[in-house]
């Protein structure tokens, strides 16, 4: 039993050795061994995904402060009166437990951003003249909600990002299977090659978390602040050259579909994702 446990544990120690050497050595090569039915000696797509990322929204909640983002500002409006004559409209559509938010930012309570939000709000409800609909209750109510309370928003956001970028992955595999329509592979070969380069894509956005504040005079902080463009620039050779090595196609092809690729998924994908996450949050939160 002891020599079984042990065979084990270093074979695993093998599979993640292997693994993180391929993916960072070699672009598109675990893609490859998958195909070719080699993959005893690797970690299993989905699991190192579910790890890398998972680790990397770590350090992001870990990261997130909104203490300077919620700062009262100088210009914050005396806003006595206002509570009074523009949050009317506004009150009307809320139940007890807003008014009450709704009152407190308004009273100075909360901060001064907190109090803009919630100006223009009211502001938007006084220039209404059609019947409120349910749906815009629901979605003031639970705006108002996410400003009152920013830190348990950005919390479920963080919550909901995971979810969102794994859900993008089969759409971004479909993206390559209509690219790559002749190349004979099946839709799952494409999923993981996706797997792989966000994998990769997430060893680089987390190694961009940990750089070293990039103000200040010394000889690191001066270097730092050319790390992440750098990064971001490494992650976009490995993400050509992943593409070149496992679909096998000529520079000039490579590059005509590669640009495709990049503009669906900044054009498309990502903000579509993003808007998901946040009505996801509003809905959560």
């Amino acid at each position: 039993m002891l020599w079984e446990l042990l065979r084990e544990t270093f074979d695993v120690d093998s599979r993640i050795g292997n693994t993180f050497r391929v993916l960072l050595t070699k672009p598109g090569q675990l893609a490859v061994e998958f195909s070719r039915n080699r993959r005893a000696s690797y970690l299993s797509p989905i699991r190192l995904y579910l790890f890398i990322s998972l680790g990397f929204f770590f350090l992001l909640s870990y990261s997130s402060d909104l203490d300077t983002d919620f700062q009262a500002g100088s210009d914050a409006a005396p806003v006595e009166s206002v509570a009074d004559n523009v949050a009317a409209d506004l009150n009307q559509m809320l139940d007890e437990e807003r008014r009450d938010k709704v009152h407190r930012m308004l009273a100075g309570e909360e901060t001064g951003i907190q109090q803009q939000i919630i100006l223009a709000l009211a502001e938007n409800a006084a220039e209404g003249s059609e019947p409120v609909s349910t749906t815009q209750r629901f979605l003031v109510s639970r705006i108002i909600d996410v400003v009152y309370r920013p830190r348990e928003a950005l919390s479920a956001m963080m919550d909901n990002l995971p979810i969102a970028m794994f859900f993008l992955l089969p759409v971004f595999a479909l993206i390559l299977q209509l690219l790559y329509i002749g190349s004979h592979r099946y839709y799952v070969e494409h999923l993981v090659f996706a797997t792989h380069l966000h994998t990769f894509a997430f060893l680089v956005y987390a190694l961009m978390l940990v750089l070293p504040d990039s103000e200040g005079t010394s000889i690191f902080a001066a270097v730092s602040g050319y790390v992440g463009p750098m990064l971001l620039f490494v992650l976009l050779i490995y993400h050509f050259k992943a593409l070149r090595r496992y679909y096998g196609e000529s520079f000039r092809r490579t590059c005509a579909k590669y640009f495709v690729q990049m503009a669906i998924y900044f054009l498309l994908l990502i903000p579509t994702s993003t808007m998901a996450v946040l009505l996801l949050t509003l809905v959560t939160v």
